[in-house]
Parts: C-alpha cells; structure tokens; sequence
C-alpha cells in the first residue's frame, strides 16, 4: 500500500532538519559528534544546567 518508488529514498529527521536549514554536501563534523552536541545543548536548555558543570 505504501511501497516507496524506486527513485524515492526515506531520509530521517536529521537529514531533514539539515537540508531545511539549507546545508548541502559534506559537514564539518561527522553525525554522531553533531548529535551530541545538540543532546548536551538540549539537555543543558531543558533543566536550566550549566554546559561546565555537565561535564
């Protein structure tokens, strides 16, 4: 019923967030490092954490 084309590919969030913020090719950093980073910054918005004092 939903069987994707074969010329459609599934991309996940991260791709899509990426692409909107208008970022084509290769990163600086690599996606495990990105990822982190944005959990610690999420992290330290949500329960009001200082960044040093985390880690």
């Amino acid at each position: 019923k939903d069987s994707l084309l074969p010329s459609e590919e599934k991309v996940g969030a991260f791709t899509r967030i990426i692409e909107a913020m208008g970022f084509t090719g290769q990163l600086k950093y690599n996606r495990w490092k990105l990822k982190v980073a944005a959990l610690r910054m999420y992290t330290c918005c949500v329960e009001k954490t200082d960044y040093e004092e985390f880690f």
